[in-house]
């Protein structure tokens, strides 16, 4: 099974550093496919009083995939319960988002870091995977950038547990 992560072009410079951390965040349950590709979002989707962009009408035109699908994107968005969202994700459409301009630090370090701890959180729920109680784990719910800061870019061992019972049974 793949994951496909679609990173702009902008972010060239970013791929060997996040890459490889959401892929060993995976281990052998899965092969990471990345695709380099500006994706143009409509206006449309665009709320022009909050200055941000609608988080499930991008993750309604992008989808569904034919295989698990993060789409990097570099807007601001939300959705109408939240002020933002790092990212969002429909496991139906098996179509994700993770938006970059929260998780923007002038350390490229910490940035890539963040990058990638959202792209396994938001994969994690293409998976089958909830919101995790353990703060250290990747699937845990970030309220803020300290929450992003604070958890791992891995699963703890019971969402690992469940992600690898989730993936055997869709082999």
């Amino acid at each position: 099974m793949y994951l496909v992560v679609v990173m702009p072009q902008e972010f060239r410079s970013y791929i060997n550093d996040v890459i490889p951390k959401v892929a060993e965040a995976y281990g052998n349950l899965l092969s990471i496919k990345l695709i380099v590709d500006d994706v143009k979002l409509s206006n449309r989707f665009y709320d022009p009083f909050r200055n941000q962009y609608r988080a499930w009408q991008i993750i309604d035109s992008l989808g569904p995939c034919k295989e698990p699908t993060v789409y990097v994107l570099n807007v601001d968005a939300y959705v109408p319960s939240l002020n933002f969202v790092f990212g969002l994700a429909d496991p139906y459409l098996k179509c994700a988002a993770v938006f970059t301009p929260r998780l923007n630090h002038p350390n490229h370090i910490t940035f890539t870091t963040r990058l990638a701890k959202e792209i396994v959180h938001e994969s994690g729920h293409l998976m089958g995977l909830h919101h995790c109680l353990d703060f250290r784990c990747v699937m845990s719910f970030s309220n803020s950038i300290i929450d992003v800061d604070r958890k791992s870019w891995r699963f703890c061992n019971r969402c690992y547990n469940l992600l690898q019972r989730s993936l055997i049974s869709k082999l």
